[in-house]
This record gives structure tokens, sequence and C-alpha cells, in this order.
């Protein structure tokens, strides 16, 4: 298993829409992203600070519902 490190959010955005989830409110440093099938992923936006490992691996598994190494193959694209 690769290591998964942390991430900015325009990164995680750029995989956001290429597993097809739109960005459908921001309210403060929240972002709410949905995608059609009902998975919901709300990321928190703290300018110049990095999403770290442990709340991105749970993001990855729970929320997308993809595995670790699909999401860094994603990021990698």
């Amino acid at each position: 298993m690769s290591r998964l490190g942390s991430i900015k959010y325009l990164d995680l955005q750029k995989v956001l829409k290429l597993l097809g989830f739109v960005n459908t409110r921001k309210k403060g440093s929240h972002s709410l992203w949905k995608h059609n099938d009902g998975r919901v992923v709300v990321i928190s936006i703290h300018k110049g600070k990095c999403i770290k490992s442990g709340l991105l691996h749970k993001m990855i598994t729970k929320e997308m519902g993809i595995t670790i190494e699909e999401f860094l193959k994603m990021k990698k694209d």
C-alpha cells in the first residue's frame, strides 16, 4: 500500500471533479461536494494549510467511497 501524506485543498478538488463530484455550496471555511449517487464530502478550507493524512484517509474511504490506491492514481494524473 502506498503512503498517504497530506494534500492541498486544490489538489483534492481536482480529484473530486474527476470522480464526478460537484461543489454545491460553500459557507465560511467549509465546502460541500455532492455526487449524483448521493455521496457527500465536506472539506474544510484553510488558506495555506494542508488536509492531514488521517482526515484525508477518512474522506477517501468513507465519504468518497474509493480505495487509497485509486485516489493516489487519480492524484498523479
